[in-house]
């Protein structure tokens, strides 16, 4: 008797809710979650009770929609990564210097937040005492899943679209944007979603790398090219060559010596004017983020001023009967002053 009139009250009101779970979903897709993390947790209580089998089927079916609905919900938003007339309009001045942080990257944690406080409030309501990892799992790895998916679809149409920029500097400006705004903005997830930290260690290992090269970049662009130029040839050969027989070298003269630093002027003063073209590129690269705009003015100069200190140490080692005349101490507090 009890098991009949349980089918025939399910019967009466299954349709009720699934109108209701309907009309909540097309007020938001992202409410799938809650539901999802509902009934997972209903079907878990009621495991080892005499009803569960006449309550299971239609709590399955209600889960089938949750799972649907959470799946075309993030389609909605992979598919605005993969629209061509999205990627046309970027790059409709055939450069993406105009560009700054790119909006699928703006919006996944947006995404993250609001499915997560769904998330979140979902399992407060449920109240499990224990297992919930276990009985949460279908969701869990959906979300994370998906999550997961977005991030690998985005890191891929960023480098799709430095792929197309004539100039690496423009290129590296871009990736180290993007990147380092996916970082922070995804970091404090790493250890609730472990299988986002994987991106998170791509975006990181890739921002890095773009620091390198636009610092290097930087380096070759600036007056003092050609001075670098010769420290590396140098610092390469040494590796080889004692130091006394350096300037004894074919293109290691005393005379190619001075040729190499004869940009660099005797007067720190003379210098200054030069440091600070290499500021004011820094900062038209990084004008819309002052944060990056700091963190690369003192990765570049922290670059200059050991290249000078390399120099300067290479010089008196190699060359001690010959005098530059360089005021080396002048020029890295001149260089540490600029990078502040």
């Amino acid at each position: 008797a009890i098991k009949s009139t349980i089918k025939i009250l399910l019967k009466d009101i299954s349709g009720d809710i699934f109108a209701f779970i309907n009309e909540a979903l097309n007020l938001d897709d992202a409410f799938s979650i809650p539901f999802m993390k509902l009934i997972s947790s209903w079907i878990y209580r009621m495991k080892d009770r005499e009803e569960y089998f006449q309550t299971v089927q239609w709590l399955q079916e209600i889960q089938a929609i949750a799972v649907s609905t959470f799946n075309e919900y993030m389609a909605n938003y992979m598919s605005l990564i993969e629209n061509p007339k999205l990627h046309m309009n970027l790059f409709q001045g055939k450069s993406v210097k105009g560009i700054w942080i790119l909006q699928y990257f703006l919006k996944l944690p947006r995404i993250v937040e609001h499915v997560e406080l769904l998330s979140q409030q979902a399992e407060e309501v449920a109240n499990l005492p224990q297992f919930s990892e276990e009985v949460y799992s279908l969701s869990s790895n959906l979300i994370e899943d998906a999550y997961c998916k977005y991030s690998e679809k985005i890191f891929q149409a960023l480098e799709d679209l430095v792929a197309s920029e004539m100039k690496a500097c423009h290129a590296d400006r871009l990736r180290i944007e993007n990147y380092e705004f996916y970082c922070s903005s995804i970091g404090s997830y790493q250890m609730s979603l472990p299988h986002l930290s994987k991106y998170f260690d791509i975006a990181s290992k890739r921002k890095e790398a773009a620091k390198q090269r636009y610092v290097a970049l930087t380096l070759e662009w600036s007056a003092f090219a050609g001075t670098f130029e010769f420290l590396y040839r140098l610092e390469n050969l040494r590796k080889d060559i004692p130091p006394y027989d350096i300037c004894y070298q074919y293109r290691f003269t005393p005379n190619d010596l001075l040729s190499a630093i004869s940009c660099i002027p005797k007067d720190v003063q003379a210098i200054q004017p030069l440091a600070l073209a290499i500021r004011s590129r820094i900062q038209k690269h990084f004008k819309n983020d002052p944060i990056l705009f700091m963190q690369m003015l003192k990765e570049v100069f922290k670059a200059i001023r050991a290249n000078f200190e390399s120099l300067a140490g290479n010089v008196n080692e190699c060359y001690k009967a010959h005098t530059t005349a360089l005021p080396w101490e002048d020029i890295e507090k001149m260089l540490r002053e600029l990078s502040t």
